[in-house]
């Protein structure tokens, strides 16, 4: 097996992401979906 493309990081990284969301909406926790924020926005006050 090869390395992964730049285009198949990118999906895993998206699918990755939205899967946070999609578990928040699931079960109804907004801190399910804390992780898909990008850092910065996290440490904004």
């Amino acid at each position: 097996m090869g390395r992964a493309t730049p285009e198949a990081r990118d999906r895993d990284a998206i699918a990755k992401t939205l899967q946070h969301d999609i578990d928040g909406a699931r079960t109804g926790k907004g801190d399910a979906m804390k992780p898909a924020f990008h850092i910065a926005r996290r440490n904004r006050k």
